[in-house]
């Protein structure tokens, strides 16, 4: 549902990307001229390391 917001610069004209990768991670969405990264996550991920590492990498 989010994608169809901001997809096609609906979103004030801002620009995203969906599904980037970035080193060995693959990110959500993307703004890259803010450097904004949006990345959503299911209750699964609430107590996962690999996960908090990634967060903090970031």
């Amino acid at each position: 549902m989010l994608w169809q917001v901001i997809r096609d610069r609906k979103l004030e004209g801002h620009k995203f990307r969906r599904q980037v990768p970035l080193g060995r991670y693959i990110l959500d969405f993307v703004w890259l001229n803010a450097k904004l990264i949006v990345d959503l996550d299911g209750s699964q991920h609430a107590d996962n390391t690999p996960d908090k590492a990634r967060d903090a990498h970031f």
